[in-house]
């Protein structure tokens, strides 16, 4: 997390229903559009959101999302839209500067060793987020 800034909120989790999701596609995408209507109960939702100063384009929000239907299949990506069917529950945390400062010191010193659980965790989520979101579009675009 050295990269984390002042101004951000990370999101950790989230439990809920949601009846709607449009998710973000790349430029590269098979579909330009890719929405679900229904009943889906949110699996995974996870990522940040950034409230950059004004000489600061480079730094963006993104939230991922894995949602199962009633019948068990999953989906999901990144989030472009979400509403919730009923009450949503997130989770998440913000960091101050001085811990901004800790955590960036701690990385710095620790570049060497194995990395923590917690990063090979998030690595993992990734990879399934990637192959769930590329296995969505490839079955709404046969």
């Amino acid at each position: 997390m050295p990269y984390a800034a002042e101004k951000e909120i990370f999101i950790l989790g989230a439990t809920g229903a949601v009846s709607f999701v449009d998710l973000l596609n790349l430029p590269d995408a098979p579909l330009a559009k890719t929405s679900f209507h229904g009943n889906f109960h949110i699996t995974s939702f996870e990522g940040n959101i950034v409230f950059p100063k004004r000489n600061e384009k480079n730094k963006a929000s993104r939230v991922t999302v894995l949602l199962a239907d009633d019948g068990g299949r999953i989906r999901g990506g990144p989030v472009r839209t979400l509403i919730a069917k009923s009450s949503v529950q997130v989770f998440i945390a913000t960091t101050s500067p001085s811990a901004i400062e800790s955590i960036a010191r701690r990385a710095d010193s620790a570049a060497n060793e194995l990395p923590p659980i917690m990063d090979i965790y998030k690595n993992r989520l990734a990879e399934v987020v990637n192959k769930v979101h590329k296995t969505t579009l490839d079955e709404l675009n046969p």
